[in-house]
């Protein structure tokens, strides 16, 4: 065989190599791992048009919270019954609804003129949401990954609402949760430290 055939087969070799290691690789991109589902998309973030007449229908801003945080507590009631019923998607719908209800009201609050008028309905706003955000933390330990990311989300939402209802109860003192490293360290530090010394005597 002469040099150039051989030569003509090796390329033709290459080729072939190369050609079959596109196509490999074309097929393991377009192909997505068992296990691994894409996460759902987040809910749409609303006030329904019947919630909204209620609300725009209150008698002033008492009534006004008191009916958002009735809303939201049963948007949160239906989104627990449809995740025990394994309805995960509708769960999600009616958390986007109950986090809407939640940042009309926050807005709301926020737009009134008289703010020191409002400490007492800051802070019964916020011990409501206190106890929501025990009821999301369980309903995202029974709901599927691809649904669990946007609950751990509205979590977030709703202590940052928490956050900001407690800045209106107390004014314009900024309040956060204190971390949880900060928090273990805090008796580790008391441990370490060492008894304190007495202090010396006057001498006369």
């Amino acid at each position: 065989m002469s040099p150039l055939l051989k030569n003509l087969e090796t390329i033709a070799g290459l080729v072939a190599v190369l050609a079959l290691s596109v196509v490999m690789s074309v097929e393991a991109r377009g192909q997505v791992p068992a296990g691994t589902p894409l996460p759902a998309p987040p809910p749409l973030r609303l006030v329904t048009r019947e919630e909204r007449s209620q609300l725009e229908a209150a008698r002033d801003v008492k009534a006004r919270i008191r009916l958002s945080v009735e809303l939201a507590e049963a948007r949160l009631a239906r989104a627990e019954q449809m995740t025990s019923a394994q309805q995960y998607e509708s769960a999600a719908r009616e958390l986007g609804i109950y986090q809407g209800i939640l940042e009309d009201a926050l807005r709301f609050l926020k737009d009134q003129k008289e703010q020191k008028k409002l400490r007492d309905t800051y802070k019964r706003f916020e011990i409501t949401l206190r106890s929501h955000g025990m009821r999301l933390e369980t309903m995202r330990r029974t709901t599927p990954n691809e649904f669990a990311v946007n609950i751990k989300s509205i979590t977030d939402y709703t202590r940052d609402v928490r956050g900001e209802a407690l800045n209106g109860f107390y004014g314009d003192v900024v309040i956060t949760d204190a971390p949880n490293d900060e928090e273990e360290k805090a008796p580790e530090e008391n441990k370490t430290a060492g008894p304190s010394q007495p202090q010396p005597k006057e001498q006369p």
